[in-house]
């Protein structure tokens, strides 16, 4: 409003002004025409002196733009105006010469005008550093009253000027009409000019309401940048109470900024803080830093504390003297917490290093130490001065440096940590330690640096040395042992052949009644003493692991038929009841170890046998649980028998425990039956419990888990040998070769092939049945013993096989019965064994299976052939008879004649293939088949088969062995089916 009045003011007096110089013209025109060049001077000067003030009201208006907005254009508008004003002045001094009056007047203006520069420049320069000092300066009232000062020496000198225009006109009376046209043109020249000067007044005011526009637009743009700037922006009083805040506050704090607003800064610090922080800035203001930046928390309205970094500046006013702090807050409450967690994880890291008992240490990329720890200068007695910036070759030999320096550039190479082994020597003896080396890396993942860790595993080398010395000692105990049980059982074994044989052959002669009974006496201790040698031999197989259990199909109704068939015979005779009760949901066929199954049987049902006299014995077998692919089958054995006392029930399953000391008197038995039970029972995974009452009966029940199968997986389960006795001179017109060196056996055995039609020379040691095979003897068997004196059975069928190519069926017989021994027979070469004792029956039938594998037929003395072939020579059918069912026999005949064609074809491709892996399945299966059926050509050529493609070893016989099978079925392929026609 106050620029606008002015304006109008202005536009009044200049219209007032040019009226009045028209019509003072017109008067004075006829008088003025003499003085026309003093009424131009004077206009002159008028005009001067309008320039003049019309240029100090710019100058004034420009500085106060520059004051309002900062716009460097104003201040360089305002500089040229002072600049233009000197010039002005000056020719206003010029026109005014002689006129002493007017020069004073001038000389005031002057002086007006300079204060009225230096006002101008001074608030200008003020805008510079604060704009609220220049803002008071120019309003202030100093400016306003220079101004009028000035407008009112103008006034004074226009004054004086028409007052000498008045004066000079009336002079001017000759060119009157010119006067009046030229001041007609100076009337009209003012009013252009006035309507100049309103224009550019106009100009002035609307660049002045732009630059405030911009001026309120730029202070919202700085608020605006203020709070979107991510930090809270306050300032302070020197007593340290708010006094400007941003809105951010809210989101730092959780106060609104009219909370905070003329509150102390204590507020928001805890207790122990204000203190600090108060003398922190009281030492800025002391020492007027202009800036400082400090890390403090804070509390929150919520209660939380947080860590803020503040930058504060010191505000001043116009006479320098400090107002207060502006500040700037971040929140740096997870970088410090982050910090935190670094200098902790450094302390432990530091505390690692400290204490650790290994030693550790860190290289750079060219071998040189970066860090060791304090284990480290213990151990090398080195200091970190001393190592730090150095290589392994600076105190180490090179031979031991090239080694570091190869191991860390095999960690570089391949990025991967490596394990190493040293040992150092130090003064109190050899240490071993184990080194890993690796590389670490940076947050971009690259390498800068490895490093090492070394454990001193002295102890533990020692102690691995002192285990090592006790496996070896514990080998060679095993091996002792082994080889005690080997000689112990062939020891025993050999002479009690000779007395069961000999008992045998004595029982075949005429024998009263009381002869009778002393042999059978003496087979009842022999039988005794050979329960007692095998308990002993699978107690020892079990605690040195070396008993097997297997996993085959099986049929379980088979299993407990065939291994209480002769037991209930028995307790039919002692008149004592048997009972078999299978649980119907059973599986036909199960998977798991039927020989062990059909051993734990044997025992339990043959202690039922002998400790019951009356009443009854039962054999139950219930379904206990059952999965989809597994079930737990739970066995009963339970008796009438005299059962067990209380106190024994705890000891029956150990080593030679009996249920009372008078058992073993009165019953006979080793004690081992049931210890070797429990074993077997768990190796098979199952358990076993005892319920019994004195004189009342004991009932054993175990539960085994076994493999739910498919019938068709089933190859029938072999049952136990039957007897079967030869009569006299079947064997008659054979030769065979007797390999002894006992002299009591030699005499059973020869009694015995006599008996049987046999003709047999005999040969103490493996040399001497050498020399009767070279001496062109001819032989349909040799009967070897295993341990001999000057050469072995073992290394006598090697030279027969390898030395002197025959083919001739030998038959070891051992009284070794170790783990192995069979392996070892068949792979020296021989046919098959048969452990001593035997009896006179399994002799028999071992010789009547393999005299008829020999190409060349028997002949008589007199050399005479004969035609007649003794049923049967390449199978043994005695399993299948003892089962009374013709039906189930010709299912066992069929199922091996329709599987085994397929089998041996799947043999002889796998062979050309060279899939040895399904070579060995196949034959595995097949053997045991061919196995039921006694078929011992094919078993042994398939167990040597499966051992050669099991153990990749001579694999250029298996061939040969296929082609031998496939030979051999095509061989007993039609016999078989003339079986199957008999039983038809």
């Amino acid at each position: 409003m106050k620029i606008q009045r002015n304006i109008f003011l202005l536009f009044i007096a200049a219209l007032f002004v040019i009226a009045r110089f028209a019509t003072h013209a017109y008067k004075n025109y006829k008088t003025n025409l003499g003085t026309s060049s003093w009424v131009n001077h004077t206009n002159n000067i008028i005009k001067t002196l309008s320039d003049l003030y019309a240029t100090a009201i710019a100058m004034e208006s420009d500085s106060r733009g520059y004051i309002i907005t900062g716009e460097p254009s104003f201040a360089v508008s305002c500089k040229h105006d002072s600049a233009l004003i000197n010039d002005q002045l000056q020719a206003l001094r010029k026109l005014v010469t002689g006129n002493q009056a007017q020069q004073k007047d001038i000389d005031t203006l002057s002086v007006i005008l300079d204060k009225k520069v230096a006002f101008s420049f001074k608030a200008m320069a003020l805008r510079d550093s604060s704009v609220t000092s220049a803002a008071r300066q120019i309003s202030g009232g100093y400016g306003v009253w220079l101004t009028a000062q000035l407008k009112t020496v103008t006034d004074s000198i226009l004054k004086e000027e028409k007052r000498l225009l008045g004066i000079r006109l009336p002079d001017n009376k000759k060119a009157q009409k010119q006067a009046l046209y030229v001041s007609f043109l100076g009337g009209a020249f003012c009013l252009v000019f006035l309507i100049l000067f309103l224009y550019f007044i106009n100009r002035d005011i609307q660049l002045r309401k732009r630059a405030e526009a911009e001026l309120k637009s730029s202070e919202i743009k700085y608020r605006k940048l203020i709070e979107d700037a991510g930090v809270v922006m306050f300032t302070t009083n020197t007593d340290g109470h708010f006094t400007f805040i941003s809105n951010r506050v809210t989101t730092l704090t959780g106060y609104q900024k009219e909370e905070l607003t003329g509150k102390s800064f204590s507020v928001l610090i805890p207790l122990n803080w204000v203190e600090k922080i108060n003398t922190f800035y009281q030492e800025q203001f002391k020492n007027r830093t202009a800036q400082t930046i400090t890390e403090f928390p804070i509390i929150t309205k919520s209660g939380e504390e947080k860590w803020v970094e503040q930058t504060g500046a010191i505000l001043y006013d116009d006479e320098d003297h400090i107002q207060g702090l502006q500040c700037m807050v971040k929140d740096i409450d997870e970088k410090r917490q982050m910090q935190m967690q670094l200098e902790k994880s450094e302390y432990r890291f530091e505390s690692i290093l400290a204490n650790s008992s290994s030693l550790i240490y860190i290289k750079d990329l060219e071998g040189k130490y970066l860090l060791i720890n304090r284990q480290f200068e213990s151990v090398f007695h080195i200091s970190n001065a001393d190592i730090i910036g150095k290589t392994d070759y600076d105190f180490n030999e090179k031979e031991a440096a090239d080694r570091y320096t190869e191991a860390d550039r095999k960690v570089i190479e391949t990025r991967s940590p490596i394990e190493t082994e040293e040992i150092i020597i130090n003064p109190d003896g050899v240490h071993y330690y184990l080194i890993i080396k690796f590389l670490l890396l940076n947050n971009e993942n690259e390498v800068f640096g490895l490093c090492g860790i070394a454990t001193d595993i002295s102890q533990r080398v020692r102690n691995e040395q002192e285990l090592e010395e006790a496996r070896k000692i514990a080998e060679n105990a095993e091996k002792l042992q082994e080889q005690f049980l080997a000689n112990m059982s062939h020891d025993i074994r050999t002479p009690l052949n000779g007395i069961i044989g000999m008992t045998g052959l004595l029982k075949g002669t005429p024998l009263n009644s009381e002869q009778n009974e002393f042999t059978d006496a003496i087979s009842q201790s022999a039988g005794t003493l050979l329960v007692l040698i095998n308990d002993i031999l699978d107690l020892s197989k079990i605690k040195a692991g070396m008993l097997n259990i297997e996993s085959i199909p099986f049929r379980l109704r088979d299993i407990i038929s065939t291994a209480t068939y002769t037991l209930k015979q028995k307790a039919a005779e002692n008149g004592v009841r048997f009972h078999i009760a299978i649980d119907p949901n059973i599986p036909a066929v199960l998977k798991g170890d039927p020989y062990r199954l059909s051993q734990i049987l044997n025992n339990l049902v043959g202690n039922a046998v002998k400790f019951t006299d009356s009443g009854e014995i039962s054999v139950s077998v219930l379904r206990e649980t059952s999965g989809e692919e597994i079930i737990r089958v739970k066995f009963s054995v339970k008796d009438s028998g005299i059962g067990i006392p209380p106190d024994r029930l705890d000891v029956v399953f150990e080593n030679f425990a009996q249920s009372g000391n008078d058992t073993a008197r009165r019953y006979g038995g080793t004690g081992l039956g049931l210890a070797i039970v429990k074993q077997l029972v768990s190796l098979q995974g199952g358990d076993i419990h005892v319920e019994s009452v004195l004189n009342k009966g004991s009932q054993f029940y175990f539960t085994i888990p076994y493999i739910i199968c498919n019938a068709d997986e089933i190859q029938p389960t072999p049952k136990l040998d039957a007897e079967y006795a030869l009569p006299s001179g079947e064997l008659e017109g054979y030769r065979l070769l007797i390999t002894e060196d006992d002299p009591v056996n030699q005499k059973m055995i020869s009694a015995i092939l006599k008996k049987a039609g046999v003709q047999a020379d005999m040969a103490g040691n493996g040399r001497e049945m050498i020399d009767y095979l070279q001496s062109n003897q001819h032989y349909d068997l040799i009967l070897s013993d295993i341990h001999m004196p000057e050469m072995d059975g073992y290394e006598a069928a090697n030279f027969i096989r390898k030395n002197l190519h025959l083919d001739i069926p030998i038959l070891a017989m051992t009284a070794t019965v170790m783990q192995g021994e069979k392996e070892n027979c068949l792979h020296a070469g021989m046919n098959d064994f048969i452990s001593k004792p035997f009896s006179i029956q399994e002799l028999l039938q071992k010789i009547r299976q393999y005299v008829h594998k020999h190409e060349t037929a028997p002949t008589s003395d007199n050399g005479s052939t004969e035609n007649e072939v003794v049923s049967s020579p390449l199978y043994d059918l005695s399993y299948l008879d003892e089962m009374e069912d013709n039906e189930y026999s010709k299912e066992v005949l069929q199922m091996f004649l329709a599987s085994a064609p397929g089998a041996l074809n799947e043999i002889k491709t796998g062979v050309s293939e060279k899939k040895w892996n399904e070579v060995y399945q196949k034959a595995h299966r097949l053997k045991s088949s061919a196995g039921l059926l006694k078929m011992q050509t094919l078993v042994e050529t398939l167990t040597l088969m499966e051992k050669n493609t099991k153990e990749q070893k001579d694999l250029n016989e298996v061939p040969i062995l296929a082609e031998k099978a496939l030979s051999f079925y095509q061989t007993i392929q039609p016999m078989l089916e003339e079986e199957i026609k008999r039983l038809s």
